[in-house]
């Protein structure tokens, strides 16, 4: 076992000489605004390649999300924002494919108080559990 108060192993094979891994991301994102910043559309992909943590071999993953939201405005400022997201990711090397829906809505009580109210579904695939979640948030900016 490692022991962390001898200050770990140095050797290798010793359980406490981490693999040395190597990480890449790639990404492009694009945002669409229009009616006067009232409606926003933006999107992203993202590619990763990673070394496996034990050091033998790597893994490729991909994921995007494409969403929206408008603003509906009260007395020139944001009153209450519908958002709708769509996701979509990979894990196990590609082999597992996640799809995520969200649908929600802010309210700005304040100009720095907002209530959050959204429901999300996740389809997810052959080895993660699918999910739907209700989520109630309350923020406060000072």
């Amino acid at each position: 076992t490692c022991s962390m108060q001898s200050g770990g192993g140095s050797s290798i094979g010793d359980p406490c000489n981490l693999a040395d891994r190597d990480y890449s991301r790639y990404a492009i994102d694009t945002e669409w605004t229009t009616l006067e910043n009232r409606l926003v559309i933006n999107a992203a992909y993202m590619q990763a390649e990673d070394d496996l943590a034990s050091g033998v071999g790597n893994e490729s993953n991909t994921s995007y999300y494409v969403q929206g939201f408008y603003n509906i405005l009260s007395d020139g400022r944001p009153s209450f924002t519908p958002v709708a997201r769509f996701d979509s990711y990979e894990v196990n090397d590609g082999r597992d494919k996640i799809n995520s829906w969200t649908l929600g809505i802010d309210h700005f009580v304040r100009e720095n108080i907002k209530f959050r109210a959204e429901f999300s579904s996740r389809d997810g695939g052959r080895s993660i559990l699918d999910e739907d979640r209700f989520t109630i948030q309350i923020d406060a900016f000072f």
